[in-house]
């Protein structure tokens, strides 16, 4: 899933902020976190910013009847700040925080001259009246989920000989063409399935979403865009961002189940049946491993953001293993200087200094989250496609020099899946290239860039 927070800059006359400034926000939702920080945003355009208290509360402050040296003086007296250093570091804080807050398109007007913002046709809040959503998506209903995922789990490892899933798994069918079919079909209904539950899970708590088709690495996703998911509190926006991982650990853990009820003779299934229920947790497995990916803005990613309140964590780390490894030889890219100096930037905003004590850890995950990877290309991704390419290739030889169409047809379906999958592939891959936004690239663009 992909939070969207929109953060587009509005090009206005240039005016001098002072003290003396009286300052009208936009109307904006006000979300408290457990961390003691904001989400701050307006609805209308689906632009959220995570702020720090003191921040909040000098918007707060802002009604646009008082100046900033007013707001100041409220805030510094409720404080008990009486420090002439403090209270004038604090005002320039602040007019450095109203510059940027009318970038973004938050404040209405400045001593009376209204600015030039983005104004939509503000959103209908939706209103979910369906019980069964409300049941689906109920924290007692989240916690079965897990629950069965746990047991599929707890199977696996009790007999890993027998179900850990393997890329031969993909291969339940005689014929390779048929498991190929079966597997792009589970695949993508699996796909579907997890990105509905996010659309499923924001409808309940009244917010909209898309789905579009994007790229990770070497593989073709999808992902889910909910543009107001910060108007939400976080329990709600955990259960939104879960109900993925949620929805494909109740395949994984049923399809253990029942082949756990086979094996104890509860009832009994033919083995293509049994063959092919290998398949489909296969693919939830891979499924599940993906979100593990913490070098990635996965939905695991998106839960441990939320938590720390660090919306840079990635960042962060990734910039954080450059600066090790600049430390460790000096001499390497110049790329790596970048983002050397990029990271020192960031430990300097206070914004991100109470995000520090979580930065080691989650840096960690991160190679974790690169070992995952290797693991799944070099055991499952390698193996799958080479055997699909050979054995494409073998049945179009076998079909051209016996005269047979069978495997003719048969070698043809495998490549062509194939020929499908990295198209698609390609179309996204140059879709992000030349296309942002929804606009090609052109001049505006580079000079917003620039």
């Amino acid at each position: 899933m992909k939070k969207k927070t929109n953060k587009r800059r509005q090009k206005n006359k240039e005016i001098i902020l002072s003290g003396n400034s009286v300052i009208k926000f936009m109307p904006l939702t006000r979300v408290p976190e457990p961390n003691g920080k904001y989400y701050i945003g307006r609805e209308d355009t689906s632009t959220y910013l995570h702020l720090i208290s003191k921040h909040a509360e000098i918007i707060r402050l802002c009604d646009g009847k008082r100046s900033l040296r007013q707001v100041i003086e409220l805030y510094t007296s409720y404080h008990g700040i009486y420090s002439k250093g403090k209270y004038k570091e604090l005002l320039e804080e602040t007019l450095v925080l109203i510059e940027q807050l009318q970038g973004y398109g938050f404040i209405q007007s400045i001593n009376d001259f209204k600015l030039q913002v983005d104004s939509r046709i503000k959103k209908e809040t939706l209103k979910s009246k369906s019980a069964f959503l409300k049941i689906v998506f109920s924290i007692q209903a989240m916690s079965l989920y897990f629950f069965i995922l746990s047991v599929g789990i707890a199977l696996i490892i009790n007999n890993p000989n027998k179900y850990f899933p393997r890329s031969k798994d993909v291969f339940w069918n005689p014929s390779t063409s048929v498991s190929l079919i079966t597997f792009f079909v589970v695949s993508l209904i699996m796909l579907f399935k997890h990105e509905l539950a996010h659309l499923f899970s924001a409808l309940e708590f009244g917010i909209k979403g898309k789905i579009q088709l994007s790229r990770r690495m070497f593989y073709l996703v999808a992902e889910t865009s909910i543009e107001d998911i910060y108007k939400l509190p976080l329990k709600k926006r955990l259960i939104i961002y879960l109900s993925g991982i949620a929805s494909d650990g109740v395949v994984l853990g049923i399809c253990m189940l029942l082949m756990h009820f086979v094996d104890m003779g509860v009832f009994s299934l033919n083995e293509l049946s049994i063959l092919f229920l290998k398949q489909v947790v296969y693919v939830s497995w891979i499924s599940i491993l993906w979100q593990f990916r913490f070098f990635m803005k996965t939905d695991i990613y998106a839960i441990f953001e939320d938590i720390s309140g660090c919306d840079e964590l990635l960042d962060l780390a990734k910039a954080k293993i450059s600066y090790w490894f600049y430390k460790l030889t000096k001499s390497l890219a110049f790329s790596l200087k970048i983002r050397y100096l990029k990271y020192k930037e960031f430990c300097r905003n206070e914004i991100f200094l109470d995000a520090k004590h979580v930065l080691s850890w989650y840096t960690m995950f991160v190679f974790i989250g690169v070992l995952i990877s290797i693991f799944q290309f070099t055991f499952y991704d390698i193996p799958i496609t080479v055997t699909v390419v050979k054995e494409g290739v073998s049945k179009v030889i076998e079909g051209v020099q016996f005269a047979s169409s069978a495997s003719l047809f048969d070698g043809i379906v495998l490549l062509f899946l194939q020929l499908i999958y990295w198209g698609l592939f390609a179309y996204v891959l140059l879709k992000e290239l030349f296309i942002v936004g929804g606009r090609k690239w052109d001049e505006d663009i580079f000079r917003e860039m620039e």
